[in-house]
């Protein structure tokens, strides 16, 4: 059979998420999940690409999770019916994709599928989780997605409880790791991110503040409720010059923790005093089950914070993938 090869930079395929191309054949995807999507005409589809981590890449051949039939020298090979198709890969749990592109029959055609809504997550290891609220939340609403996060990761830079690597001598937070390509468990000085490729979030579900230091009295005292409070405020003014307005979703501490939570309540406040289509989500009061640690939720516990997030989103978002 007589084929062709389609590169990366064709036009028709849909980045979701992080990626850049740093190298003329190809491009790599970054953070915790992103996704490529494309539909082609055919009944073969090869797809030229190496992974990391990749037993975490999920392959979707027309919303059904699929394997390669054949996996020859970075070329993954799926056969199916010779008809017009949609193909998406999902990367998951930080695994990583360099995409090349795909051959396809010489006579078949690449084109572009239709563009559901896209939310973007962004968070620490509550964000993090897979399965967890983030993944679930998006099969309930039937919407593309993103997700940027890591466990111990703060909002405000040099908080946090993420593990040093070797050679870094402070920790990071959200406010500046958002705008770099790696994690700062990857990289000791993570790359700027050019957002060249970038799709557009329709809409932003964050939940930040776990592992700042708001939770006690002494960091009340100290003025850190205000600190957070004001960072917070300036992330947001980031994402909203880089992005436009577009609905933002802050989730409030899921735990009994009242200093943290009136620390989050003065992020929000301040937050909506500029920025319209600010949302806060009240988790404090969900009853989130916990695991044993009394910090991570439960799968019951994010089942239930799932479910109350979905809903918020189908009230305040009208028209979903109409």
């Amino acid at each position: 059979m007589k084929e062709k090869f389609i590169p990366f930079y064709y036009e028709q395929f849909k980045y979701t998420g992080v990626w850049q191309s740093d190298a003329a054949d190809m491009i790599e995807s970054y953070h915790t999940s992103a996704q490529v999507e494309f539909g082609f005409t055919g009944n073969t589809l090869k797809i030229k690409a190496e992974t990391v981590k990749n037993e975490y890449i999920i392959f979707m051949l027309d919303e059904k999770e699929v394997l390669p039939q054949e996996n020859n020298d970075g070329l993954l090979t799926f056969l199916t019916t010779d008809s017009a198709h949609r193909f998406k890969i999902i990367m998951t749990r930080h695994s990583k994709l360099k995409f090349f592109g795909v051959y396809i029959s010489e006579s078949g055609e690449i084109f572009r599928t239709k563009d559901n809504m896209y939310i973007q997550f962004i968070g620490d290891s509550i964000t993090d989780a897979y399965p967890g609220y983030a993944t679930t939340v998006a099969n309930n609403l039937s919407v593309d997605y993103s997700i940027v996060s890591l466990c111990g990761m703060s909002l405000v830079d040099k908080w946090g409880w993420y593990k040093l690597i070797d050679g870094a001598s402070e920790r990071i937070g959200m406010e500046s790791n958002y705008f770099c390509l790696q994690n700062p468990q990857e990289v000791v000085t993570p790359l700027s991110y050019d957002f060249k490729k970038c799709r557009v979030p329709d809409a932003f579900v964050i939940y930040l503040g776990t592992n700042d230091y708001i939770s006690q009295k002494e960091h009340k005292d100290a003025g850190n409720s205000k600190i957070f409070a004001e960072r917070y405020f300036n992330f947001i003014g980031k994402i909203e010059a880089r992005f436009g307005e577009k609905p933002i979703f802050i989730l409030q501490n899921h735990r009994k923790d009242t200093i943290r939570t009136e620390a989050i309540n003065m992020a929000y406040n301040k937050i909506k005093s500029k920025y319209k289509h600010i949302y806060l989500i009240d988790c404090y009061n969900w009853d989130v089950e916990l695991v044993s640690d009394g910090v991570h939720p439960s799968q019951n516990g994010y089942k239930t914070m799932a479910e109350h997030i979905t809903e918020l989103i189908k009230e305040n978002i009208k028209g979903l993938n109409e």
